[in-house]
């Protein structure tokens, strides 16, 4: 493969998460690089202390059937694609000064930096940019 994938998550649904996560994943057993910009309301997810429930939505039968059969969470699919590859999570700075939120609040483990969208483009260039 070995182009950089970027993913723009913008969305805390269950299944969205679920797919960046498994995406990142699967991508960095190819040793391309990975970089995910998580904005708006796909950060609350990520907020540390969460239960699964807590964290995401499901808006289908599939994602019912990924807490039902407690399949990898999003949580550990993104730390896993972490340990596997080239991988970069980065937290919209807009997103979290408006909750209020520093890095110390999120999941630990998962996030590089929190960086403002002018800042991301700049880390994103050259990449096949991706928006879910």
């Amino acid at each position: 493969m070995g182009q950089k994938l970027v993913i723009v998550l913008g969305t805390g649904t269950l299944e969205k998460l679920q797919m960046a996560a498994m995406l990142s994943s699967v991508v960095a057993t190819f040793g391309s690089e990975v970089r995910i910009f998580v904005t708006m309301g796909a950060i609350p997810p990520f907020k540390k202390g969460l239960s699964k429930e807590e964290r995401a939505q499901s808006e289908s039968i599939v994602g019912n059937a990924i807490m039902e059969k407690n399949a990898p969470f999003f949580i550990d699919v993104f730390k896993q694609a972490k340990s596997l590859g080239d991988v970069k999570l980065y937290a919209c700075g807009l997103a979290m000064d408006v909750l209020g939120w520093e890095l110390e609040d999120l999941e630990e483990g998962l996030f590089d930096d929190m960086v403002g969208i002018t800042e991301f483009l700049g880390i994103a260039e050259g990449g096949e940019i991706m928006v879910i």
